[in-house]
């Protein structure tokens, strides 16, 4: 992706974390896949792509990251998202 964007434009000036998943499932019926992939999605690839980008913002002068949250990172009681609230509460302070 950040190559894609060195080879159209020469630069990258900004990057969105905009991506989620967020599976509906208790603690006792959530699945070790959608346990990993909403990890993967929300936590994993937020950091990938952060450190990539500023890697390269580093060597061109700056740039801006932008990390969307979700206040589920710091609600209570929200039901059946347990690996949610867990990716997002990573990501908090």
């Amino acid at each position: 992706m950040i190559d894609g964007v060195l080879d159209k434009w020469g630069r990258l000036d900004i990057l969105v974390n905009n991506a989620g998943v967020e599976p509906h499932a208790s603690l006792l019926t959530l699945d070790e896949w959608d346990w990993r992939r909403t990890i993967d999605v929300n936590l994993t690839g937020p950091f990938l792509c952060s450190q990539s980008a500023a890697r390269v913002m580093k060597d061109t002068g700056g740039g801006v990251i932008v990390n969307i949250a979700s206040i589920a990172g710091r609600a209570a009681g929200l039901r059946d998202r347990s690996a949610y609230v867990a990716s997002k509460t990573a990501w908090s302070d």
